[in-house]
């Protein structure tokens, strides 16, 4: 189980995060920024940056951007502005990635760049390819990038906790000085989170203080209620806000449909998805739950996925009933949740 290691900092957490950078610069023989378009890493380049003129570093900051394909333009012309920049050394990558996309409850694989379809935009002439066939995930894409990058790497990230509690965790599972670096499944190659710890309304009074621009993208999710977020929109949690699209992106959304059509139906019909009713038709039972998985989940990969973790929710079901009721359980199944850590339900409402 993760330790319990809040503890007052003694120090503003801007203050902290520059301490961090500078650790990871003495630590490490090569540092870069991964650079999503989104307001947290924006803040991290923009401390690196800071922290390299401490340093007397001349240098331009190395930084990568992974393109997901299915990105708004105002995202990815905001990116190529931060490429232009003298004081930045940019690497766009444009492969074929490993996605998921939810409907209605059910989860499907699908790959962006896929050579087998029109792509939603033409690639970037500055882009790097991989035509080799290889379809890429977290770890062999880590793979990709660190082969230009020299000994000891660390892979500035912005992560922060409050926006998921395995964000939380993944910093709660060490203690000391360095808890914010974690390890990859490459030895030379960590990955530094200086900015765990800070707020949504951090990042913003950052951005207010310093006089640095964030994308559009951000203004337009808050006037049509959605998260503010930059990920790919077939995803399980920004699939739910799919319809606002409609109203946001309206060249963006005609042209999502016209590749994913299907998308069309988790719009009109996701509000009327009630986990309560599926949980009456399949019995709040496991059994319940594993023909929910047989008849749902249709993709091998997903459906094996499913199955691992019944066995593993069954389990902790046993030891801790009011912790993980059924029904708890079984929302999450319905939800796309079984991809992530299921946790448990909270002490009040347990009572």
């Amino acid at each position: 189980m993760p330790r319990n290691v809040q503890k007052p900092l003694g120090k503003d957490v801007l203050t902290a995060a520059l301490e961090r950078i500078h650790h990871v610069f003495d630590t490490f023989d090569t540092v870069v920024v991964a650079f999503s378009g989104g307001k947290d890493s924006l803040v991290c380049l923009h401390l690196v940056k800071r922290v390299m003129e401490e340093r007397g570093i001349k240098r331009p900051l190395k930084v990568f951007f992974k393109d997901q394909e299915l990105i708004p333009d105002d995202v990815i012309g905001f990116v190529e502005e931060y490429r232009e920049k003298d004081w930045i050394d940019l690497d766009w990558y444009c492969v074929p990635l490993h996605c998921t996309k939810y409907i209605l409850g059910r989860i499907y694989d699908y790959v962006q760049w896929d050579s087998d379809r029109e792509h939603l935009r033409p690639m970037p002439e500055w882009a790097i390819r991989d035509d080799s066939g290889e379809v890429y995930g977290r770890d062999n894409f880590d793979q990709l990038t660190l082969k230009k990058h020299k000994g000891r790497v660390a892979y500035i990230t912005g992560i922060r906790c409050s926006e998921s509690i395995l964000r939380l965790r993944s910093v709660l599972n060490k203690v000391g000085r360095e808890c914010y670096i974690t390890n990859t499944v490459e030895k030379r190659l960590k990955l530094a989170k200086p900015i765990y710890d800070w707020s949504e309304n951090d990042v913003f009074k950052f951005f207010m203080e310093e006089g640095v621009r964030y994308s559009d993208i951000y203004n337009m999710q808050h006037l049509v209620g959605r998260q503010l977020r930059v990920a790919s929109p077939l995803q399980s949690e920004a699939a739910k806000d799919f319809h606002h699209l409609r109203a946001s992106h309206p060249d963006y959304y005609q042209k999502l449909v016209k590749l994913f059509p299907e998308m069309l139906v988790q719009e009109r019909y996701q509000r009327e998805v009630d986990p309560n009713l599926m949980m009456k038709q399949y019995g709040s039972t496991f059994e319940g739950m594993r023909a929910y998985v047989e008849e749902n989940l249709t993709e091998e990969k997903q459906f094996d996925l499913a199955c691992l973790k019944l066995d593993e929710y069954r389990k902790l079901h046993a030891k801790a009933p009011k912790a993980y009721p059924i029904d708890h359980i079984f929302k999450y199944i319905i939800r796309g949740g079984y991809r992530k850590n299921l946790m448990p339900v909270d002490k009040a409402s347990q009572k």
